[in-house]
């Protein structure tokens, strides 16, 4: 240190003595502490107040009370039917062309080109025959025997391809170079869907319950490109998908009143994304006097309706609009039913109706918008201050 200083003086600088102590009295020091309490207790204070103010709204749960719509609901089974043109193979083949299904098409289309696999064509692929050091006749493909078919082979790798994760057959895998192709064309417009189940010419009553629709059964086929075909079997469907019909039965009460409507909203199961407008056009009660049945008609096409058959749906009714609040906010005391406000930091008892309930919610009337309503009364009194 003393080096430093003979530096400086040789340099002509001076080295100025500090002030030493913060505070040159006790006074001083008094007044600056004082001032630092009184601010520390400000913010206490306000810290108390603000945090007790966020933990009070916390337990009592206030919230702002809005309109909103409640509604009833009820959840039915019902069969879907539709206007379907399924058509069928008139050969035996593989399905070498197919066009994208899931969109509407117009008449005299053509979605699918069918190879047809006569025994004078039939061929096993080179590299196989080779491999298995086999005849056709071993293979047993020839019709002659009455035991195995050319489509009898085809169905059966096909299925054993598909089986090992394996590509379906290529047309190449077949001999039909010199084989009569079959262009199945539509005869009228409608969405084009590959997807049967063997319910498209369903003429019987439509109000099944749903055992008796799975004890009936179902024949579920989807086309793909190089599946082998059967003569007759299903290759695609024309649906129309301007309209289509959904049929089920609910007991009388609701069901009579329900019946009686001009249209329903429906959520149905296979499109739970929101409801869906259904026109009432038929109804009746069953001979059994217990319940009514209902025939709904959809003007809509929606995701998934080609292959919905027997469906379940929530049918909602009864919408009302109003002031909804908690159902734990909901109380009775002297003056009969009501909730507890936030008025101005103070708790005043409001008066109320309920209208309707539904889950942990009511809807009630008399009480104005927006208000602040305490969602757990037992934790305060009428006249209380919060704040």
């Amino acid at each position: 240190m003393k080096n430093k200083k003979d530096r400086l003086r040789r340099k002509g600088l001076q080295v100025l003595p500090g002030e030493g102590k913060r505070f040159t009295s006790l006074k001083h020091a008094l007044v600056f502490y004082l001032l630092l309490a009184m601010a520390a207790a400000v913010i206490v204070q306000f810290g108390y107040h603000w945090l007790g103010g966020q933990f009070l709204a916390w337990r009592l749960k206030i919230v702002t009370a809005e309109t909103g719509i409640m509604q009833r609901e009820y959840t039915v089974e019902g069969l879907i039917t539709r206007s379907e043109e399924v058509y069928r193979a008139p050969a035996s083949g593989l399905i070498i062309e197919m066009a994208p299904g899931g969109e509407r098409v117009s008449s005299g289309f053509t979605p699918v080109v069918i190879g047809v696999i006569p025994a004078s064509e039939f061929r096993l692929p080179e590299a196989e025959a080779e491999e298995e050091g086999e005849s056709e006749e071993e293979n047993g493909v020839e019709e002659e025997n009455g035991e195995a078919t050319d489509f009898d082979y085809w169905a059966d790798l096909y299925e054993a391809m598909l089986s090992e994760g394996q590509r379906p057959i290529s047309p190449g895998e077949a001999n039909l170079n010199n084989t009569a192709l079959i262009y199945l064309k539509i005869g009228r417009p409608g969405f084009l869907s590959y997807y049967t189940d063997g319910w498209e010419s369903y003429g019987g009553s439509p109000y099944l319950a749903r055992n008796t629709f799975e004890m009936m059964g179902e024949e579920v086929r989807e086309t793909s490109i190089g599946a082998p075909v059967a003569y007759d079997d299903p290759v695609f469907k024309i649906v129309d998908n301007w309209q289509w019909f959904y049929s089920f039965s609910m007991p009388l009460e609701p069901g009579r009143d329900l019946a009686q409507q001009s249209n329903l909203s429906l959520v149905f199961d296979f499109y739970p994304d929101k409801p869906v407008t259904a026109f009432v056009v038929e109804s009746e009660v069953d001979q059994g006097g217990q319940a009514v049945r209902i025939t709904c008609r959809i003007d809509r096409q929606l995701d998934g309706f080609d292959r919905a058959r027997y469906s379940s749906a929530v049918v909602e009714y009864d919408h009302k609009r109003g002031i909804i609040v908690p159902a734990g906010a909901v109380f009775e005391n002297d003056s009969g039913p009501g909730v507890f406000i936030n008025q101005g930091g103070r708790v005043v008892f409001k008066p109320v109706r309920v209208v309707e309930s539904r889950g942990d919610e009511v809807m009630v009337e008399d009480l104005p918008e927006y208000s602040l309503v305490i969602s757990h009364p037992e934790l305060v009194e009428e006249g209380q201050r919060l704040n």
